[in-house]
């Protein structure tokens, strides 16, 4: 199972601008890496955190939202206007519920540019680590962080995701673990995950997810049990 924890930044002003650039800051890993301990590989998400990249399962999201809007849109010159609902009634109905999916949506699309825009990866002799970029509940900014340390046994299976591919490093007891005020590591473009006591731990939208794969392999190889 992963660990979390975080430590703080002196350099918000800067984060936070790279952050709204839709690319997180470059993290100093050396404050976080045990003595002896040493550092194999750093990477980030290199797509999903500009709104426009639509990852996962969002395109079935807002072409059912879509489908949805014409659908009702379409119906308005059926209904009877002598009716108790009418055509009038039913405009005021459907610009609601159209709202209501484009505020959704809109919802959907901000919070994975926002979560994606805030990762970094690192693979080291001893762990794979997730590094968060956020706020604590003091509205300072934090680094968050989740540790999986590396097992002998563990496959790192690579993850079928869209537009490109993921390695699962771990699991989590909650997607919540390294953003107290975020969403943590889970974000829209995810399958749905209701009822699930843990989440998978992934370095996500990665471009060489089979290397990073086998850095992480041979590692775990060399940490031993």
């Amino acid at each position: 199972m992963s660990a979390a924890f975080c430590v703080g930044t002196d350099s918000a002003a800067q984060e936070w601008s790279q952050m709204m650039a839709g690319r997180s800051a470059d993290v100093d890993w050396s404050d976080i890496l045990a003595p002896g301990e040493r550092l194999y590989w750093t990477g980030r998400p290199v797509y999903g955190a500009r709104t426009w990249q639509l990852v996962g399962h969002e395109p079935v999201w807002y072409a059912a939202f879509g489908a949805g809007i014409a659908i009702m849109w379409i119906s308005v010159p059926f209904i009877p206007a002598d009716g108790s609902f009418g055509a009038w009634e039913a405009a005021w109905v459907y610009g609601a519920v159209t709202l209501c999916f484009v505020l959704y949506a809109y919802y959907m699309i901000s919070t994975r540019a926002y979560v994606l825009g805030s990762l970094d990866y690192a693979v080291t002799d001893r762990r794979a680590i997730v590094c968060r970029h956020g706020r604590d509940p003091l509205l300072r900014r934090r680094r968050y962080f989740v540790s999986c340390p590396l097992h002998p046994e563990w496959s790192f299976p690579i993850v079928k995701l869209w537009p490109l591919e993921a390695v699962q490093v771990g699991s989590a007891l909650s997607g919540e673990a390294v953003q107290p005020l975020g969403w943590g590591l889970i974000h829209p473009g995810w399958p749905v995950l209701l009822g699930r006591l843990t989440v998978p731990v992934l370095f996500e939208n990665i471009p060489d997810a089979g290397a990073v794969r086998d850095i992480l392999v041979t590692a775990a190889r060399n940490a031993g049990p």
